[in-house]
């Protein structure tokens, strides 16, 4: 199990291997770049983006870094959140 994370990621989230497929995945989060990963239900004919809540040290130094950035109209928005998000975008957006 350990040495296909698409396995882990079937298990844990509970998805039926015949109808949902990995994708893309990022199972190590970087600076700014959390771990998420793609699927795609057949079934259903949707595609989920799913980002790795904080787990790991560089998770921890997104969080606590960063200040509040303007965001969209009247709105406000964690820093390094906000480009960890964008990040995630352009990794899986074509």
């Amino acid at each position: 199990l350990l040495e296909n994370p698409a396995l882990i990621i079937y298990d844990h989230a509970g998805l039926d291997v015949g109808t949902v497929h990995l994708v893309h995945s990022r199972p190590r989060a970087s600076w700014l770049s959390p771990a998420h990963y793609v699927v795609h239900d057949a079934e259903r004919r949707e595609a989920v983006v799913v980002v790795r809540g904080t787990l790991s040290l560089e998770d921890v130094v997104t969080d606590l870094g960063g200040e509040a950035v303007k965001f969209f109209v009247g709105g406000r928005a964690h820093q390094n959140i906000l480009q960890s998000a964008c990040t995630v975008l352009s990794s899986v957006a074509p």
